[in-house]
């Protein structure tokens, strides 16, 4: 039996009826101070993904023709993909003629944007499961052609290559300022286990090894999936790349379905000598769940990467103990998302994002919830409303789906988000299947966000020189009002998806920003921006006239001289003349504290300064260098 086939027979076995009744009777009826407000309809957009088995649907919010605005991709499943122009309003065109006219014959399953020949135009990789000839078909990735079409120049198609492929990510494992392709794959061969009874208590499936290839230049790639020791087995049905160790590399986080029975979730960490290693363990990522979904992102400000994971059931935040171990947090922040019906029915999660949805500077979360057959030991419904939670700034989030407005109970998949009309707030997509088959109105669910403008932001579009283009494992820091924040540039994540490049703060009622401060892709080199304007999209290209920024501690003794009479850093080094031509102190929120120019300086007169820690920033002829420093003056 094939995996079609098991999930075609369960759909058989379940009565609609019924269990579309219980869930219009848990129906949330929204509020009238919704911020989220429906606009699929409005802005033109007109979608299902018709499935097969349950499986796929994905979004991905990109700016294709470099006008300053995101457009649309939308995976089908077995229908035509649809493509979206933004017409700069937030309303979209779908444009038929762009070259994804192929994928009428595949059914395809998630997709992200990136560029990967870094040209300055967003290519696409679209992962899919089978063809009209083949159970398992190759993946498409469409190069965009810079004059409003796309061609199809994906080449790898043997065995190892054809696969039941769920999502994938883009990242530069190696820093060659290439985009590399993570895919992961999922069932193979499914194996049911079973009672005395012949009832279903387990899953015992084989499934395919995801695989990694290496992007060599040329819109060409290598399988490379041995050589980095990547080839997981756990069927995956989300990956995204991030740095959770800080050490400016991007690691791998996979999210595995039938954790409890299968593989857990797995946490690779760059090694940057070519290969992977799988920290799973030590580092406590290794939840056993039904991991269908991720989101990443700093929810309680202390400046590392926190991830959530959806799962059939009770969801997980994976709160990041500086980079070492995590510690699962979900039950006192308030976001387990467990039932659809109290005590009753399970939720099951999806997509999902990490993002400030009402601009007061932390991370909200929005969860795409969805039905899949499932045996008696794992009870749901088909209704089941999408779940939105607000940051409460203290470690806890509050169930906030009614109030904003959030009423889709149709059966969603991927997730993505973008500020599709530029005014300042991030909109939502829910990627809606066509289940139940009898409803017929089923439609994928656009969210503008229509918080009012009192409250300040800042978002930055980001253009690697000697990075990939996209900047994609970036880190930007943004120093106001005494807080840091922290963003990173993601090549996909949440579930078949990947959201807006582009970088959104709120900034609450903040009104400057003291600096903000962007560690480029593999920390080549850190690039400080001071006073930048505010409620603006700032269009930041990488300065490549700022050098490697090596921690000056391993050639600097910095000498601290404590009595006021003769506050100084002085500089000396062993290997003589440092030849420093500027010297700055910023306090950690980025405002400049003294500053000098000179030729071949050596010392930093001090003003009197409050304890604290800072960073101090050396200009030399080889380039820009920083450490940071704990200042303590004797009063």
């Amino acid at each position: 039996m094939t995996y079609r086939d098991a999930s075609n027979l369960y759909l058989r076995l379940m009565n609609y009826q019924t269990l579309i009744i219980s869930g219009l009777l848990s129906l949330i009826l929204m509020e009238s101070n919704a911020q989220f407000v429906e606009y699929q309809e409005t802005a033109g957009i007109h979608h299902f993904s018709r499935h097969q088995a349950l499986m796929g649907g994905g979004a991905a919010f990109f700016d294709f023709d470099q006008d300053g605005d995101d457009d649309l991709y939308l995976t089908a499943g077995q229908d035509t993909d649809h493509f979206y122009i933004n017409q700069g309003d937030g309303t979209f065109l779908r444009d038929t003629t762009a070259g994804f006219a192929l994928t009428d014959e595949y059914y395809t399953t998630g997709v992200i944007a990136g560029d990967i020949d870094n040209d300055g135009f967003r290519d696409l990789f679209v992962t899919t499961w089978g063809n009209t000839n083949l159970e398992f078909a190759k993946n498409l990735l469409f190069h965009n052609e810079g004059d409003g079409t796309f061609r199809e120049i994906w080449t790898h198609e043997e065995p190892e290559d054809l696969a039941f492929a769920m999502g994938a990510t883009f990242l530069d494992y190696n820093l060659d300022g290439l985009l590399d392709i993570y895919v992961i794959n999922y069932v193979e061969r499914p194996e049911f286990v079973y009672d005395e009874d012949d009832n279903v208590i387990g899953f015992n499936h084989d499934c395919f090894s995801n695989t990694f290839y290496k992007n060599i230049g040329g819109g060409q790639f290598l399988r490379y999936t041995d050589e980095t020791g990547l080839g997981d087995t756990g069927c995956a049905l989300a990956v995204t790349a991030s740095d959770y160790d800080n050490d400016n590399l991007p690691d791998i986080y996979i999210a595995n379905d039938f954790g409890p029975f299968i593989q857990p979730n797995k946490l690779y960490r760059n090694k940057i000598s070519g290969s992977f290693q799988n920290v799973s363990v030590s580092t406590k990522a290794n939840v056993a769940m039904y991991g269908m979904g991720i989101s990443i992102g700093d929810y309680d400000k202390d400046l590392d990467l926190d991830y959530y994971v959806t799962n059939f059931g009770r969801n997980v935040l994976l709160q990041n103990q500086d980079g070492v171990t995590f510690e699962d947090v979900t039950a006192s922040a308030g976001i387990e998302d467990t039932w659809s019906l109290q005590d009753s029915l399970m939720a099951i999660g999806w997509g999902t994002a990490f993002f400030d949805a009402d601009n007061d500077t932390d991370l909200d979360l929005y969860i795409s919830n969805g039905y899949v057959p499932s045996p008696p030991f794992l009870p749901s419904q088909i209704s089941q409303n999408d779940r939105f939670y607000l940051n409460n700034d203290d470690g806890t989030f509050s169930d906030a789906t009614s109030a904003w407005g959030i009423t889709n109970t149709f059966v969603s998949r991927g997730m993505a988000y973008s500020d599709i009309d530029n005014d300042g707030d991030l909109d939502v997509m829910s990627v809606v299947l066509n289940v139940p088959p009898a409803l017929g109105t089923w439609e994928t669910h656009l969210y503008q966000n229509t918080t009012d403008d009192l409250k300040n932001w800042t978002q930055l579009s980001l253009a690697g020189v000697t990075v990939n283009r996209d900047a994609f494992g970036s880190k930007i820091y943004l120093y106001a009002g005494g807080q840091i924040l922290i963003r990173e540039v993601s090549g996909g994540a949440s579930h078949a998806s990947h959201h807006s490049s582009r970088i959104h703060f709120g900034l609450d009622t903040l009104s400057r920003i003291d600096s903000i401060r962007i560690i480029w892709t593999g920390n080549k080199r850190v690039q400080t921006i001071h006073d930048p304007p505010i409620n603006q999209i700032l269009h930041i290209t990488e300065d490549t006239l700022i050098s490697s920024t090596e921690d000056i501690s391993r050639w600097y003794e910095v000498i601290i001289y404590p009595v006021p009479a003769s506050r100084e850093l002085r500089f000396g080094s062993a290997s003589g003349n440092l030849r420093i031509q500027q010297a700055l102190l910023m306090d950690m929120q980025g405002r400049q504290r003294v500053m000098v120019k000179g030729t071949d300086l050596t010392s930093l007169q001090l003003p009197e300064l409050e304890d604290g820690t800072f960073v101090l920033m050396l200009v030399t002829v080889e380039g820009i260098h920083y450490k940071k420093l704990v200042i303590h003056q004797s009063r």
